[in-house]
């Protein structure tokens, strides 16, 4: 039998998602930014550069979601006393819900 993961196991393994979607686009943005910062002589080249940068900014946040809800602690892995912590705190099917919806929209 599996050993249920204790709470220091959950809370190294977390991934503290950004307060709201606006600050996750704007980290997203810097970061592509920063990588694809260059001269630009033609319009050709300034065209590619920004089509590169949406490219990154969409890889960037689809990694980011995605490792979200796949680090979250899966409530069959909790130990009964945690899980049973979970439900009383929060509805557990509506956090099964927003993992999966999390998880959709990083794919």
């Amino acid at each position: 039998m599996k050993e249920k993961a204790s709470i220091d196991d959950i809370k190294k393994q977390l991934v503290i998602a950004p307060q709201s979607w606006e600050e996750l686009f704007i980290i997203a943005v810097k970061r592509a930014k920063r990588r694809f910062t260059r001269k630009i002589r033609r319009i050709e080249d300034f065209k590619l550069l920004r089509i590169r940068k949406i490219k990154e900014t969409g890889l960037y946040l689809s990694r980011n979601l995605e490792e979200i809800a796949l680090k979250s602690p899966f409530l069959r892995d909790l130990h009964p006393f945690y899980s049973e912590l979970l439900e009383l705190t929060i509805n557990s099917d509506e956090y099964k819900l927003c993992m999966s919806r999390i998880l959709s929209v990083s794919r």
